[in-house]
């Protein structure tokens, strides 16, 4: 039997996806189940809103499928209800499946009022969708209604069979790696805090299973054999175990895998040991949800963290070379001045390197919801309307609208005024194993104010100058090829050939096989007038992206013909 598992568009377009872009890895292994067993699993990531609906239901009809199972968050619920119906209306025999976080707290709206959904999966998917689609090869329609975890509908009525617990040894799963491709991969299942915006308490129970790290080290090594170099570990937090994490980062030095990775924790959850090796292991970047600089915000979404605690990890964090990203959650009860004074003054005392900034938001499955639907006499079926999200400033008479629009863009201003400070300040700790490590810490930053995400952002004053110092720094640490190809770029772009060319040529004798120096080293040389020169590391790597082009511009030069 065939299966399409889709993770489908979102209804808005975001400034940046990062945060809806990839599909939840617990879609990996609903399909890794369903191959493991004879079936024809495939997963399509479709999360984008300009998605174009005709040509995905097409691309769903060549396959062929039996069933079509969406993974569904509250955003992409039309997404997916969108499609189903198309796909019905096509082909009414084919069976619809919802699963996710959406359709276990939603399922029996979904069931109420589409008729184009079949069935829903609530809670961890895995085994309820494999007894599923098993019926449904055979035709044991009375059986799915003994099924734990699968809603259905008896009589035109949702009805849901009772779920009958977690799977307790979830390294029995198979690894999805073995028959798929990706980037976000998680150690564990479940988050023992309960923080009152997310729905990770309700959809767990705050219990916790890890897998070995044999297991997740396989996954890694099986994906970067087939080509992937960097991840992100989802877990909500990763170094919970801690035991365990450091076990994890000596298997992938021990294994020898060249990868880089990013991770979420807790700010109460890291100390020296676990940094150290993370960092050791490949981690560049650690997320951590500080949330506000006021405690009464903090103490309002039930954070359970000091301010203490907040300062030391990320002054912990970047000693070891490890990028600390902040979470931000703004537009919450009480917002105004002095909140966001508290803001900006942590913001100013942590100095994070990254900052995202949320409005609080309510979704099914939280605290927060739960409150609202009980005080304002309110069903799931406000969700009929087609929003993603209901804003908690929205329902609070106390907040508008322009003052969270100002608050959110004192918040991201200051930041990005305040980064250059916030990197001149960078201290790194002196340990003689981590000078590799410290190079490339300061060299990948480097690159981000020239080539990434601060490149092109007027608000950060003088970002060719930040990353000229982090370009230094870096080699004051170890000779690392990125920091020489960031300087040699910066001496280009600013008409510096003859100093560019210094660079270049120093940094492909210690690297001469890094083509992107090679590269950047011809494109100099053009500019110097040196057409022969240049050809001559052009030809050199003909299956380099541009490089034939460059080799054909100078030739056309050489030969007088190059308009």
């Amino acid at each position: 039997m065939k299966v399409l598992l889709i993770y489908p568009p979102f209804l808005n377009k975001r400034v940046s996806s990062d945060d809806v872009a990839s599909v939840p890895i617990g879609l990996y292994h609903v399909a890794a189940v369903l191959r493991d067993a004879g079936r024809d699993a495939q997963v399509a990531n479709w999360h984008s809103p300009n998605l174009d609906m005709i040509k995905a239901v097409e691309t769903v009809e060549s396959f062929g499928p039996a069933v079509v199972g969406f993974s569904i968050v509250n955003g992409n619920r039309f997404g997916a209800l969108d499609m189903a119906a198309m796909l019905k209306e096509r082909n009414p025999n084919l069976t619809i499946v919802l699963g996710g976080i959406g359709a276990t707290f939603l399922w029996e709206h979904f069931l109420t009022h589409f008729p184009q959904v079949d069935y829903a999966v609530v809670g961890e998917g895995e085994e309820a969708m494999a007894s599923l689609v098993k019926c449904l090869e055979i035709g044991d329609t009375r059986g799915i209604a003994e099924i734990p975890g699968v809603a259905s509908r008896v009589d035109g009525a949702p009805v849901l069979t009772e779920q009958k617990g977690y799977i307790k040894d979830i390294d029995a799963l198979p690894r999805p790696s073995r028959f798929y491709k990706f980037q976000h991969l998680s150690l564990s299942r479940g988050c023992p805090h309960n923080c009152t915006f997310c729905g990770s308490p309700k959809f767990w129970g705050r219990t916790m299973r890890f897998h070995s790290a044999d297991y997740f080290v396989r996954q890694l090594h099986t994906l970067a054999k087939s080509g992937e170099k960097f991840f992100y570990v989802s877990d909500d937090t990763f170094t919970l175990k801690k035991d365990l994490v450091i076990t994890v980062c000596k298997e992938i030095i021990a294994a020898g895998l060249d990868i880089s990775w990013n991770a979420i924790s807790r700010v109460d959850r890291v100390d020296e040991d676990i940094l150290y090796w993370m960092r050791k292991a490949g981690c560049i970047q650690i997320s951590y949800g500080v949330e506000s600089g006021c405690e009464t915000t903090r103490d309002m979404l039930n954070k359970n963290m000091s301010t203490q605690d907040i300062l030391r990890a990320f002054e912990l964090t970047a000693h070891f070379g490890i990028l600390s990203r902040a979470y931000f959650i703004y537009g919450c009860q009480g917002e105004g001045p002095e909140v966001l004074q508290a803001n900006l003054d942590l913001m100013d005392a942590i100095q994070p390197l990254g900052a995202v900034f949320y409005i609080l938001d309510m979704f099914p499955g939280t605290k927060l919801y739960e409150e609202y639907l009980q005080k304002n006499n309110l069903r799931d079926d406000i969700w009929l309307e087609r929003v993603e999200d209901i804003m908690y400033w929205e329902t609070d008479p106390a907040l508008t609208q322009e003052l969270i629009e100002e608050t959110g863009d004192a918040l991201r201003n200051h930041f990005y005024r305040n980064l250059p400070d916030y990197v001149y300040s960078l201290q790194l700790e002196n340990h003689p194993d981590l000078t590799l490590e410290h190079g490339d810490f300061f060299s990948r930053l480097g690159m981000t104010f020239t080539a990434g995400d601060y490149a092109n952002d007027s608000r950060i004053p003088n970002a060719s100058g930040v990353a000229e110092f982090l370009f230094e720094k870096a080699l004051t640490f170890a000779q690392d090829p990125r920091a020489y190809l960031g300087l040699g770029l910066l001496r280009q772009k600013s008409g510096q050939f003859e100093k560019a060319l210094g660079i270049l040529e120093k940094a492909l004798e210690l690297f001469p096989n890094n083509e992107q120096i090679r590269l950047c080293l011809g494109t100099n040389l053009m500019n110097l007038g040196a057409f022969g020169q240049a050809l001559k590391h052009f030809e050199s790597m003909p299956h380099l992206p541009g490089a034939a082009k460059y080799a054909e511009q100078c030739r056309a030069c050489i030969a007088g013909s190059y308009r």
